[in-house]
């Protein structure tokens, strides 16, 4: 599609937003996606504007009946989103383009995914992504663009052991750099490893393990240089109630009540007093109730 439209975000700022998307096939196993989106935003409060042209590239190409190879390389702009919400779309051959990052960032992404089925029921897979980012911050009337950097490689395996029970592990390194303010460098390693299972009469559980390994560079001498590895394990049971009408779920996340210390990535998002941090040094229980009506 082709959506044109101006949105006055507040009496600051106002932007228009225009994109198109082509998905051009060839044959039944490729599929080959051109895009490009262009956003006007102007600011008062501060006096900012920003207008980019942004190209949009994919390649999604199944190289056998066991094996799909994906490529990606686009430009994005971020403009303000209410409610986070657009109807622009939000991946490019299976990578993300739209993050929580500080309005009228500007990102080149380079991606690499290979992902395999060497059985029925077991999924595995490389990815590799690249992430460039230029991102405005304010000082009175002065603007100042922050260089960073986001290098990330995953690992992934998802194994259907039999019809109640699946494992899957996943090993993920994410390397960030950026210039001036701390963190000037991050590298966070994950491998988390779940056995989930799931019975026709309703039950569900899961039981996860996870290890952190995390290092991180201040210039501020106050931290200077941390560096941490921490392991923990989240358990998680459930029931489906009859006839689709919910679930109850109770879930403990580090149940061993783990302490440690982990620089989570809300000093890189832009709305980091609703950002929900990935790990908690501490126990936490949570019950829920789910109904469908």
């Amino acid at each position: 599609g082709i959506p044109v439209g101006s949105t006055p975000i507040s009496a600051a700022s106002e932007q228009s937003n225009a994109y198109i998307y082509n998905n051009i096939l060839f044959g039944d196993s490729i599929n080959f996606l051109l895009g490009l989106s262009y956003d006007d935003i102007e600011r008062v409060t501060p006096n900012r504007t920003t207008e980019e042209w942004n190209p949009k590239f994919g390649l999604t190409w199944d190289v056998s009946q066991v094996l799909r190879l994906r490529l990606a390389a686009f430009e994005t702009t971020k403009r303000s989103l209410i409610a986070n919400q657009t109807l622009e779309p939000t991946e490019i051959a299976g990578f993300v383009q739209f993050y929580d990052d500080i309005n009228d960032s500007k990102s080149k992404v380079y991606g690499i995914g290979i992902d395999g089925r060497p059985s029925s029921n077991i999924y595995t897979g490389l990815e590799l992504q690249q992430r460039d980012l230029d991102t405005p911050t304010q000082s009175g009337t002065t603007t100042t663009i922050i260089n960073r950097e986001e290098s990330a490689y995953k690992l992934y395996l998802n194994w259907l052991l039999s019809k109640q029970y699946a494992l899957s592990a996943t090993y993920r390194f994410e390397d960030i750099k950026r210039e001036s303010i701390d963190p000037t460098r991050l590298e966070t390693a994950t491998v988390p490893i779940a056995l989930k299972y799931s019975n026709a009469n309703g039950v569900f559980a899961s039981a996860k393990f996870t290890h952190v390994d995390q290092e991180g560079i201040y210039e501020s001498p106050e931290y200077a240089k941390y560096a941490d590895n921490f392991n923990l394990v989240d358990l998680l049971l459930g029931y489906r109630l009859p006839r689709r009408l919910g679930f109850l779920t109770l879930q403990v996340n580090n149940i061993f009540d783990e302490a440690f210390t982990y620089q989570d990535y809300s000093v890189f998002r832009s709305d980091f007093f609703n950002y929900s941090p990935q790990f908690i040094p501490e126990r936490n229980i949570y019950a829920r109730v789910t109904l469908n009506f």
